[in-house]
C-alpha cells in the first residue's frame, strides 16, 4: 500500500470555516508523542482496504491527542475497531502499532501501523478512528505522525484503500497509483483485495502513494 504525509486569523473565523467545509478539518493538536517504530514481524494482512474509516463524521471541535505504542490492554479494542470495519485482524502487531488518543483523559481515538514491506519501501496500515472522533482532524494528524519515520529515512509510503476513502488519502498527501506499480510484496495483496473490496463493500480497491515533496 502506498503511503502519506498530509495537508490538513481570528479564532472565531478558524471554527466557522472548519464547520462550513467538512472536508479539510481542523488539525487536532498534538501535544507529546512516542515512537511506534518497533521491530518485530507482522503476519502479513491478507486483505484488503487495510485503510478504511479515517474521515467519516459530523465535524466538531479538534482535540489535544498524544501518541504512543500500543499495550496489550488496547488489542481488544483494535482487533473490535479492525472487525467492525471488516478488515481483518490478523496482522495487527502490538509492537508496529501506534494509538492517538485524547491528552485531556487518555481517551482512544484511533490507530495505525507502518509495515516496512520492501527495501525503501513501507506500508502504511490498519487506519481507524474511533467513530465518536471521526471528522475532528484526528486521522490526519495520526496519518502524519505515523509518516514521520519512513519519511525522515527518504522511504516511499504506500497504502490500500477503498474509492470512497481516496479523497482523505489524497488530503493527507498521498495520490493514487496503478497496480502495476506496485512492489511485488503486495500482489497477492491486490488480487485478494479487490475481490473484498467488491464483496464485502461494494467499492474499488485503490492502491496510493505517498507524494514527494
Amino acid at each position: 500500500m502506498l503511503a502519506a504525509t498530509q495537508q490538513l486569523p481570528a479564532p472565531h473565523a478558524r471554527q466557522a470555516r472548519a464547520h462550513m467545509h467538512l472536508s479539510a478539518p481542523a488539525a487536532p493538536r498534538v501535544l507529546s508523542s512516542t515512537a511506534s517504530g518497533a521491530s518485530g514481524a507482522a503476519g502479513r494482512l491478507r486483505c484488503r482496504c487495510r485503510c478504511r474509516a479515517a474521515g467519516a463524521g459530523a465535524a466538531t471541535a479538534a482535540p489535544e491527542l498524544v501518541f504512543r505504542q500500543a499495550t496489550a490492554e488496547d488489542m481488544e479494542m483494535c482487533r473490535r475497531l479492525v472487525l467492525e470495519e471488516r478488515m481483518n485482524p490478523l496482522g495487527l502487531d502490538q509492537s508496529r502499532l501506534l494509538i492517538a488518543a485524547t491528552a485531556a483523559r487518555g481517551e482512544f481515538v484511533g490507530m495505525g501501523q507502518v509495515f516496512p514491506l520492501a527495501p525503501g519501501v513501507s506500508e502504511l496500515r490498519s487506519i481507524v478512528v474511533a467513530p465518536p472522533h471521526r471528522g475532528r482532524g484526528a486521522g490526519a494528524a495520526l496519518v502524519r505522525r505515523l509518516c514521520e519515520g519512513p519519511a525522515a529515512a527518504g522511504e516511499a509510503v504506500v497504502l490500500t484503500t477503498i474509492g470512497r476513502r481516496r479523497a482523505f488519502y489524497e488530503r493527507a498527501g498521498f495520490e493514487e497509483a496503478p497496480f502495476t506499480e506496485a512492489p511485488r510484496e503486495m500482489w497477492f495483496e491486490l488480487m485478494a483485495g479487490t475481490v473484498a473490496a467488491r464483496v464485502l463493500a461494494g467499492d474499488r480497491l485503490v492502491l496510493m502513494r505517498r507524494r514527494r515533496g
